[in-house]
């Protein structure tokens, strides 16, 4: 079996989003308490007590914030292949029989910028956008259900998808034809999830 471990690069990351999540978050509870102070009392908190709410606010959060951060860590950024079978989560909360998908597709459907200004202003992120597009394997599960694959920033993820590869490498189709739906669909925040349309 092989499967994905934290690694200290993955802890500090995690610290820093934590830790900035808190910050923001105490910032707009600080905010509401001014606001409804105001209301009330019809005058604005003076700057101690704002102080003391914003610690407050980061005191009572961050722990609420840690552990949710952990807990999507195990439930959606774990990886592990064993056998046949790709799960997802630290105690396999979803697998998928990696014999019995569909088709898998090479890379998403391309970016298209029709604008010249705005694509050369782009031209990076565009550049960024596509090789990372390009490496993303989509296992289409059944009729609905796809899965955008890439594991290639995890610890083990260059592993993880040449066994996944390997595995469905006789149901790979380079050249697929998205329709409008897909490629409406497919984009945005959606790597390593689920995702169901309805095409």
């Amino acid at each position: 079996m092989i499967e994905t471990k934290i690694s200290i690069r993955k802890i500090i990351l995690m610290v820093l989003e934590t830790s900035l999540l808190a910050v923001f978050s105490a910032f707009i509870v600080t905010s509401i308490c001014i606001g409804f102070g105001y209301l009330i009392n019809g005058s604005w908190l003076n700057m101690e007590t704002r102080q003391q709410t914003s610690l407050y606010g980061m005191v009572i959060l961050y722990p609420v914030i840690v552990y949710l951060r952990i807990r999507y860590y195990k439930k959606m950024e774990c990886w592990s292949v064993d056998g046949n079978y790709l799960y997802r989560g630290k105690n396999k909360e979803f697998k998928v029989d990696l014999t019995k998908i569909d088709i898998a597709i090479l890379g998403m459907p391309h970016i298209k910028i029709k604008n010249a200004l705005l694509k050369a202003l782009s031209s990076r992120q565009i550049e960024s956008n596509n090789s990372i597009a390009e490496n993303i394997l989509i296992l289409k599960i059944n009729k609905n259900r796809y899965l955008p694959l890439f594991l290639f920033e995890t610890d083990v993820g260059f592993e993880i998808m040449n066994n996944v590869l390997s595995i469905v490498s006789d149901k790979i189709v380079q050249d697929y034809d998205f329709n409008k739906i897909e490629k409406r669909k497919l984009k945005g925040n959606i790597l390593n999830k689920v995702i169901d349309i309805q095409a």
